[in-house]
């Protein structure tokens, strides 16, 4: 069974009530959540929401993977009447990155693991004209990359790792 969950304008705090209330989950949940979050709050208070989240929807039953997917840069903070410039914002995603990845390497027995896009979503052409959203070339490479961490998962499940 695969479950696909969207929360638009997603946050955390928006995110927690709709898996608190599905008592199942799909064996791999994938899972990009965090840069709207930095738009009223630092870097360390969404990376202590984000391992929280990600620890509840371990302990969903059935529930065998998580894959926190890295957050990615925008070019423009403008439309969001942000706290902070995008050279800030573009930094507290760096700091939520780097902060991430450390700790979900300590994680991967328990199956939880940090996906890099590689780079391949950071360029500028990747992004619509509100700085923010993907472009359709952006969203094809972020589809493509979303299929890679899926299709990681698939194989560790079957190898049961």
């Amino acid at each position: 069974m695969y479950v696909c969950v969207c929360v638009m304008f997603g946050t955390v705090c928006r995110l927690r009530p709709i898996i608190r209330r599905r008592q199942r989950l799909g064996p791999v949940v994938i899972l990009q959540i965090g840069g709207n979050d930095l738009c009223s709050k630092d870097a360390d208070s969404v990376v202590n929401s984000l391992i929280d989240i990600l620890f509840e929807i371990r302990q969903k039953p059935g529930v065998h993977q998580i894959i926190f997917l890295e957050l990615t840069h925008r070019v423009s903070t403008r439309r969001f009447h942000l706290r902070m410039g995008t050279a800030s914002y573009n930094a507290a995603v760096n700091r939520v990155n780097t902060a991430m990845a450390a700790i979900l390497a300590e994680f991967n027995s328990v199956g939880i693991y940090f996906w890099s896009h590689r780079e391949r979503l950071m360029g500028i052409n990747q992004l619509c004209t509100d700085g923010v959203h993907f472009s359709q070339l952006g969203m094809r490479n972020y589809w493509r990359s979303v299929r890679g961490a899926a299709i990681c998962a698939i194989r560790r499940l079957r190898r049961g790792s």
